[in-house]
């Protein structure tokens, strides 16, 4: 084994996620590194992870998400196992949560470390060839990869060939899904990209439900394919929210076979929107997965979106709440559950359960402390929005609690509600089938600019 490299282990863990994240990092320093030589298993994971991608690809990932699905790949493999990816994951999010340095700082601080490890390698190869007689060519290039380590960029580039498909593929991340809620979209910077979760955090009764069903009606309205895997309500009910929200009528109305939302739903072209109840506590992702790939078979598409209402009533295969506790239950069901809408390239939106209010506490909105059962679950999503209803109901305020891809600790509104017409918040409406939801947002700024705001 190789000696370590000495690094504090937050500073390796900055390392590693900076290996998998910036292809200009991997170049400059992280295609010098030799895994073996850090102190902590995951982050010598991780940069086995990058380099593998980079030697596919010609550089190293562009995102941290890439790395961990090659590790994803390996354990499909059998050559890692779930705790091992697991472990990846949880120093990613460590990183995330604790906030990166300047990655040239990072470049300026390790550049010297690994110039001592590959001058120590040549002094030992100097030493080896001169008892064997060499030519002290290996001594030559080590001294020669020292000096230049930190300074340019050492990857070949991207090759033309089917490897190449992989940096094609990672365009995917920048393609979004909004909610419907422009304001909300705004700060949120269009939507969550594609291949990521997302989470609503609210009390019961706040709007958590509401707000599942409404994303879910927008993606339908804009084509999409939505699955909405209800483990709280009853298809019924779930089926009225969402005809509210795509009518405009109420929930009511809806209940009582209003003729008028029945004929908005035939006028109106949407994508196909399938909803079944699951029982809580026993269900696990792979059940979710089974039924998405029978959704596909029966729509004749890819599944676009993946909606469970919620995930805390799911559970993990052959492992009960009494062997391994509620607490590493739940970590483990959301990291499965965005392992796979990331591997599926898929939107994936669920909600959880706050434990206390927080206006008591004085914050005036939830944050991630404010989950229930496990803490953890906020490290896994990528995307964190809490629900803050106001003390009379008719207004809620949403708190940016996590954005991986964006900015975080923001809060939008307070919005005004309407939970009787299954609307969380005002939701902008296509104007034609073909305006596409991108579109239907750059619109929806227009209208508020100029003060015609759609509800």
């Amino acid at each position: 084994m190789a000696d370590t490299y000495g690094m504090t282990q937050q500073f390796e863990a900055v390392v590693a996620y900076l290996t998998c994240s910036s292809a200009r990092f991997f170049g400059r320093v992280g295609r010098a590194l030799v895994p073996d030589a850090m102190a902590l298993p995951a982050a010598q994971l991780a940069v086995k992870a990058a380099q593998a991608v980079a030697k596919d690809a010609g550089g190293g990932p562009a995102s941290p998400m890439i790395a961990v699905q090659r590790i994803k790949r390996w354990q499909n493999e059998g050559k890692v196992t779930a705790d091992q990816l697991l472990a990846v994951s949880d120093l990613f999010d460590t990183v995330e949560d604790t906030g990166l340095p300047p990655e040239d700082v990072v470049v300026a601080e390790l550049a010297p470390i690994l110039q001592r490890s590959l001058q120590h390698e040549a002094i030992k190869a100097a030493m080896d060839d001169y008892a064997k007689r060499g030519d002290l060519s290996k001594v030559t290039d080590l001294l020669h990869k020292a000096a230049s380590v930190g300074k340019q960029d050492s990857s070949v580039g991207i090759k033309l060939g089917g490897n190449s498909f992989a940096s094609i593929e990672q365009l995917q991340f920048l393609d979004k899904m909004p909610t419907g809620i422009t304001e909300l979209d705004l700060a949120i910077g269009g939507g969550a990209p594609r291949g990521t979760l997302s989470m609503a955090l609210g009390s019961a009764g706040e709007g958590k439900s509401i707000m599942l069903s409404q994303i879910a009606a927008f993606a339908s309205m804009n084509n999409f394919h939505v699955g909405y895997a209800t483990l709280e309500l009853g298809p019924p009910f779930v089926l009225a929210r969402l005809k509210a929200a795509i009518t405009g009528e109420t929930i009511d109305a809806i209940m009582a076979g209003s003729q008028k939302a029945k004929d908005i739903i035939a006028a109106t072209t949407l994508g196909p929107l399938m909803v079944k109840e699951f029982p809580a506590q026993v269900t696990t992702v792979q059940h979710l997965q089974e039924w998405v790939e029978e959704c596909e078979q029966a729509n004749g598409r890819k599944l676009d979106l993946l909606v469970v209402d919620y995930a805390d009533k799911l559970t993990m295969p052959g492992k009960g709440i009494e062997q391994i506790g509620s607490y590493r239950v739940g970590e483990l069901v959301y990291e499965q559950l965005r392992l796979y809408v990331h591997e599926r390239q898929i939107w994936g939106w669920t909600a959880s359960q706050s434990t206390r209010s927080a206006t008591k506490e004085g914050k005036g909105h939830k944050d991630l402390d404010n989950l229930a059962d496990s803490v953890g679950k906020g490290r896994v999503v990528d995307l964190g929005i809490s629900l803050n209803r106001r003390e009379d109901g008719d207004e809620i305020l949403f708190y940016i609690m996590k954005h991986r891809f964006g900015k975080s600790r923001t809060s939008v509104g307070p919005l005004p509600t309407d939970f009787a017409a299954g609307l969380i918040a005002p939701m902008v409406r296509p104007a034609n089938a073909e305006e596409g939801a991108q579109g239907l947002i750059v619109r929806s700024v227009e209208e508020k600019l100029s003060g015609d705001e759609p509800f």
